[in-house]
């Protein structure tokens, strides 16, 4: 399950910030940077804008204290049923 959720952001964020066709290598390294990232996180490091940053800048960065509230930008696949009983 953590394996696809990486796969999938790790495509969102190749397809959002990188031009043109997305190499094997580069997928792995952008799925390697998501696991740091995330360790880290657990550990509780935590990124923060610089002081003078914009306010536009600021917004982007997660809130720390409530990071369960964080939605991913990956679409999901509704479990919907289909209805057989007819």
């Amino acid at each position: 399950m953590l394996a696809l959720l990486v796969e999938g952001e790790a495509k969102n964020i190749a397809a959002e910030h990188l031009k043109g066709e997305v190499s094997p290598e580069t997928l792995e390294r952008v799925k390697f940077s998501l696991r740091e990232f995330s360790a880290m996180i657990e550990e509780g490091a935590e990124i923060h804008p610089a002081l003078q940053a914009p306010e536009s800048v600021k917004n982007l960065f997660p809130n720390f204290k409530d990071l369960m509230g964080i939605e991913s930008r990956t679409k999901l696949i509704e479990d919907e049923k289909k209805d057989t009983s007819n």
